[in-house]
């Protein structure tokens, strides 16, 4: 008898950069002290992978075989895939006594050489560095306290057509209630004996925390630093190389009085009414706020660029156009897409999308998939949320964006689990005070089983601890959480009708009374309420068995919220 993986499910950790989508078409994320793969086409969580001993807080790809992870353990792994099983194995641990790792970002250069910079909660900024292509030895090449304080998010890049590299360390500076609304600029400087970073510029305009930065490369060789914060808005600052006569021209000090390479000699980048300014050895670039989006009503916790496109020229050569596309995502519980109008370069919303009511809070994450025609969130709820693109058949020049369907799953310690009595589906309840149904989705008509999360019979204010099936009685089952009491649940007929069209799952009743239409959990509530279909006689009961009917009563008795009056 062979025994093979049929279903597993987990959540994605509560953070703004736990969760990547790689070249491979596969999301790596932070699933606890885990790392999650999650086949977004098989709809399916694939593998989970092993190593970390606290939290997962940044996971990133460096290629479509290789993929880091940083977390509260102070250590980085990385983690690549055998060819000959498909399976991933940790292939390299990078730690220095680290406290939690807060950020990371990686850099990975043409060549094949790589670069990954990390921020711990201890002040450090820490830069490692991979000599070899595809070696699995990094060395350690600076560890240091650049901004002075401990750094919340960082962003890396090689400037366009060099091998320096540009890294933004947001969430720092300010005080008050503009406390971490400024962000850092460094350029690496190498000499003979070692390599360290030299602080060029600071920008400065958030009001707020800054929660996320992006680097991106146009295809003009301009490069591109978005910054999300929590006042609501996003940034865009444009890093354009000049010449002297545009030097002279649009800021204040010249190029001649810096000297050939001021900064690297530790001296200040000249600043105009303009922007800022800075020459590396070869090349002199301005720093600018280009845009500055408005459109969320809540904090902004994520900014992602769109990815490369390959295109292929009529002589058969590829070349890569990036598109210029932004993602933000926030607490408001949207998505945006972001794009500048033609000709007039004035940033724009595009698309926006989200979700309504269910939801408690909104998203930490959005991402593009490798080719753009997917978006992804991740949210409060340790769930994904999925979009894809498709042609509106009444505007074919119009682009339409489908809600899809993603995996789910605890973002807590499962703390019991138990089959329903027909063996046709299962619950499980969390530390995360939810419990959550999972069954089978039958796909009509090509045959396709997939396990998906179905319902969520209870959202509760306590821990869960225990939940269990009556016997011999459908749709029926007890849950006990920290408050010390139990509560009987039994499924509404919107359950029963769902079930029997997702799963294909009939339901044979053994007594007579009638089900509930549906339910719903009022505020400041921890009990759910039975709502009854408009044709219900008013002076009938709740529609539950006995037990549960005395329950309600009891709940509606001490003000609905399960504590004793």
């Amino acid at each position: 008898m062979s025994v093979g993986l049929e279903f597993a499910s987990t959540g994605c950790n509560c953070l703004h950069g736990v969760a990547d989508w790689g070249e491979s078409g596969m999301i790596a994320y932070g699933a606890g002290r885990l790392v999650g793969l999650y086949d977004v086409k098989g709809r399916k969580l694939v593998q989970t992978l092993r190593g970390h001993s606290d939290r997962v807080n940044v996971v990133r790809w460096l290629s479509p075989l290789e993929i880091a992870s940083a977390g509260s353990d102070g250590k980085v792994i990385l983690w690549k895939k055998t060819p000959e099983t498909g399976f991933w194995e940790s292939v390299s641990v990078l730690e220095r006594k680290f406290k939690s790792i807060l950020a990371m970002a990686v850099a990975v250069h043409a060549n094949g050489l790589a670069t990954i910079v990390t921020t711990s909660s201890d002040k450090l900024v820490s830069i490692w560095e991979r000599k070899d292509p595809g070696s699995e030895n990094w060395e350690l090449v600076e560890s240091s306290s650049l901004a002075g304080e401990a750094v919340e998010s960082c962003a890396l890049s090689y400037l366009p057509g060099s091998d320096q590299i540009l890294l933004a360390l947001g969430g720092v500076g300010g005080s008050g209630s503009c406390r971490g609304s400024r962000v850092l600029l460094f350029l690496q400087h190498q000499t003979e004996s070692s390599k360290r970073f030299v602080k060029l510029v600071t920008l400065e305009g958030s009001e707020d925390w800054v929660r996320c930065l992006s680097f991106m490369i146009s295809d003009e060789k301009e490069m591109f630093l978005a910054s999300s914060s929590q006042d609501n808005m996003v940034r865009v600052w444009k890093i354009a190389p000049i010449d002297e006569k545009e030097t002279a021209t649009f800021f204040s000090a010249s190029v001649s009085s810096l000297g050939p390479s001021a900064l690297l000699q530790g001296q200040s980048a000249a600043i105009s009414r303009r922007g800022h300014l800075f020459k590396t050895h070869s090349q002199t670039y301005s720093v600018m706020l280009d845009a500055v989006l408005s459109g969320h009503d809540d904090w902004v916790y994520s900014v992602a660029w769109h990815p490369k496109k390959k295109q292929t020229q009529e002589d058969g050569s590829v070349v890569y156009h990036q598109p210029m596309i932004l993602l933000t995502a926030s607490m408001d519980k949207t998505l945006i897409v972001w794009k500048p109008s033609a000709g007039g370069g004035i940033w724009m919303e595009d698309v926006r999308v989200g979700e309504s009511g269910g939801q408690g809070l909104g998203f930490f994450g959005g991402l593009f998939s490798p080719d753009g025609e997917q978006i992804v969130a991740h949210g409060y709820q340790g769930g994904f949320h999925l979009w894809t693109k498709t042609n509106d058949p009444s505007d074919p020049s119009e682009d339409k964006w489908v809600s899809d369907v993603a995996i789910s799953g605890h973002f807590g310690p499962v703390h019991d689990i138990s089959w329903d009595p027909s063996n046709n589906y299962f619950v499980s309840v969390s530390q995360d005070q939810t419990a959550r149904l999972f069954s089978q989705w039958k796909h009509s008509p090509d045959g396709v089983v997939t396990w998906h999360e179905i319902s969520r019979p209870q959202v509760h204010g306590y821990d869960l601890q225990c939940m269990a099936f009556v016997p011999r009685t459908p749709h029926l089952f007890v849950t006990g959480a920290e408050e010390k009491i139990y509560r009987v649940f039994d499924a509404p007929s919107t359950f029963i009708h769902n079930l029997e069209k997702i799963s294909d799952v009939q339901t044979v009743e053994t007594d007579t009374h009638e089900r509930s239409l549906g339910a719903n959990v009022p505020s400041l509530g921890l009990s759910n309420k039975p709502v009854q279909s408009l044709s219900s006689d008013s002076s009938s009961s709740s529609g539950l068995p006995h037990d549960a009917a005395l329950l309600k009563i009891e709940d509606d008795e001490d003000g609905g919220d399960g504590r004793p009056s």
